[in-house]
């Protein structure tokens, strides 16, 4: 039964993946700020398909790095800036936690 409905969450998901990597392709074309009303409908579809899975399918979590790299691309309002230059004395000599595994990580798998 879990995976079923697994299956049809699947299927809810899938139908937002090629949108949003059109629309991924297109802002990094052209850093538009009109299509952030278009990312937020896509949104909007997402959270409620995110309500209706109740047994957190894995293709959400797809979906879910592709708002994120919706997002993160440069609007006209931002594109030219600079980023921060961060100081090397604020990171040098602390103390940094991992986890014990990391290569199990998504991260490390890549």
């Amino acid at each position: 039964m879990i995976r079923q409905f697994n299956d049809a969450r699947s299927t809810d998901y899938s139908e937002l993946i090629t949108p949003l990597n059109q629309l991924i392709a297109r802002r990094r074309k052209n850093a538009a700020d009109m299509l952030v009303p278009e990312l937020a409908k896509l949104r909007r579809q997402f959270d409620y398909i995110r309500q209706l899975d109740f047994f957190d399918c894995p293709r959400a979590n797809d979906v879910a790095m592709l708002f994120e790299r919706a997002a993160e691309l440069p609007t006209k309002s931002t594109k030219g800036k600079k980023a921060a230059i961060l100081a090397l004395r604020r990171f040098a000599a602390k103390t940094w936690l991992t986890r014990p595994q990391p290569e199990i990580d998504r991260v490390g798998s890549a």
